[in-house]
This record gives C-alpha cells, sequence and structure tokens, in this order.
C-alpha cells in the first residue's frame, strides 16, 4: 500500500504516558471506520520500558489489541533529546518502509469519520500540506508568514527525499533553524510569548527549513483536521459529553485537555487529578 497514516509516541517512562492513552483512544476511534485505503504506522520511544509486554493501566497494551497497526520501535532518544523532535526523526524511516504519501497526525485526535479521503482531498503535490494559522499571531512576527499549526501534515516521498538532499539531513537542519528561529522569538516578543512560543515551535522550524529551500506550505482546511473549538465540554452527573460542533473528520484537541477527551477508563492518575480539579471548577 502507497499511503500511511503516521504517528509518533514518546514517553519519557510510566510515569509520563498520557499519550499512550491518548493514542490509544485514537486508533479505537479511528478503528470503528475501518476498511481503509492506507496503512497505519506508529513509530514509538519507550525508553524505561518494554513497548510490547507493557500494559498500559493494568489491561491495555497498543500492540495486542490493535493487530492491524504497524508498530516500530524508533531510535530517537539514542541520537537527540529533544521531545519535541520525534516526528520528524521517524519521517525518514517511514519513507523507508516504501510509502509514497504519509498523513502525520499527533496521538491527541478523535476520529468522527472516515479520513481515507483526506489524502485524495489533497492530493500528491510539491510541498507540504499543514493547518496554517493567521497572520496576527506571534508566530507570524517570527517567521514573517503564517505559521503552521503543529500535529497534522501532509508530505509525498519525492518532496521529502528533495528537501533531505539539499539539506543533506532533514532532521539535523531543522534542528538548526529552531534555534535560530528562537533567538528570533527572544528578540522581537516580549519573555512570557517567546516561553511559549518555544513550547510549540517544532512546526514552524521545520515549515521554515523547507521553505528555504523552495518547498512550499499549503493550506489544509478544517474539513479534514480541526484543531481548536473542536467540541464542547458538559458536566452531567461527573461525566463527560462531547458535541461535535464542525464539519471535520479529525478532531485535535490539545494533549494538555487529554482528560476532557479520553474515556474515563482510560485516565492515568494525572489524567484523574486534573478530571477532579476540572469537576470542583464547574460544579
Amino acid at each position: 500500500m502507497s499511503k500511511a497514516l503516521y504517528f509518533s509516541l514518546y514517553c519519557k517512562d510510566k510515569n509520563n504516558v498520557d499519550y499512550y492513552s491518548m493514542l490509544y483512544h485514537a486508533l479505537q476511534t479511528l478503528e470503528k471506520h475501518a476498511p481503509f485505503d492506507f496503512e497505519v504506522v506508529v513509530f514509538y520511544s519507550t525508553p524505561k520500558f518494554n513497548f510490547h509486554t507493557y500494559n498500559h493501566l493494568g489491561k491495555f497494551n497498543l500492540v495486542k489489541d490493535f493487530p492491524w497497526v504497524n508498530f516500530y520501535p524508533s531510535e530517537f532518544t539514542k541520537y537527540n533529546k529533544d521531545t519535541q523532535m520525534h516526528k520528524w526523526f521517524n519521517l525518514k524511516y517511514v519513507f523507508q518502509l516504501g510509502y509514497k504519501r504519509v498523513f502525520y497526525l499527533d496521538c491527541d485526535v478523535i476520529f468522527s469519520k472516515d479520513p481515507s479521503h483526506i489524502f485524495d482531498e489533497y492530493p500528491k503535490t510539491f510541498g507540504i500540506y499543514h493547518m496554517l494559522e493567521g497572520l496576527d499571531t506571534p508566530i507570524a512576527k517570527v517567521l514573517g508568514q503564517a505559521g503552521a499549526a503543529s500535529g497534522q501534515w501532509i508530505i509525498d516521498n519525492d518532496t521529502f527525499q528533495m528537501a533531505n538532499n539539499l539539506l543533506n539531513n532533514l532532521f539535523d537542519s531543522i534542528v538548526i533553524k529552531r534555534i535560530e528561529l528562537r533567538k528570533i522569538a527572544y528578540k522581537i516578543l516580549d519573555k512570557k510569548t517567546a516561553d511559549w512560543y518555544c513550547t510549540v515551535d517544532e512546526q514552524y522550524a521545520a515549515q521554515m527549513t523547507l521553505k528555504d529551500k523552495g518547498i512550499p506550505s499549503i493550506a489544509m482546511h478544517a474539513d479534514a483536521v480541526n484543531w481548536h473549538n473542536v467540541f464542547e465540554v458538559n458536566i452531567k452527573d461527573q461525566d463527560i459529553e462531547f458535541i461535535d460542533l464542525n464539519n471535520t473528520k479529525v478532531l485535535h484537541y490539545l494533549g494538555h485537555n487529554g482528560y476532557l477527551a479520553v474515556p474515563k477508563y482510560l485516565h492515568t492518575l494525572p489524567m484523574q487529578n486534573k478530571l477532579k480539579a476540572y469537576i470542583k471548577e464547574n460544579k
């Protein structure tokens, strides 16, 4: 199969496994829409525990519960300690598997519809498809243009290989560009805003690295992935009810809000504590 839906999972240790819960729920919601005309690929980095034998919350195991997903170990942590960069490190290995087009998504997503047609809506082209932000953001001040919202992009093998060859190594070039852009951020933004920028800047570094070599960012739209205001949350007898507000295939919530988006039976201890605090504040 020539197309891949690609996830990258990083869990520092067993005390930092919120994204395991999020990916588990993402695959649960995706499975409802099978069969697909793409394969699902997960590259994982779990340096402090064995991914295959780990039973999440004592009873959930991604490998056993989703046999239709292709799981591959990543060597990311051997080469780089910047946890935001694992998705870019693994990309070349996804293409080495033989795929021609890759649709990347963060783990903090919910599939409200079959995403198969997203590949058709954004056909093969020279460039990378992103969700582009507005020109009125702090990011636009740093970049001089609309920034690419992190967590969802489509790129084809030809574009990737050209970028990798032109830059000698795309991943290393993104790391260098990220350092350059951070210096600019601290020059033109106040410290609080610059600090915030540095928590979400890997995508902007990738976007501008590609642009430097003439590879354009092309806008995706909310009919494919919607990454803000995607649901309302109501507390009813301490249960959470989601209301889909948009005609979209993929709902991309913030990982910080995973305790609201993931079912309670998948809550880690940090998620449980956040939910208790949320319920207390909203009674």
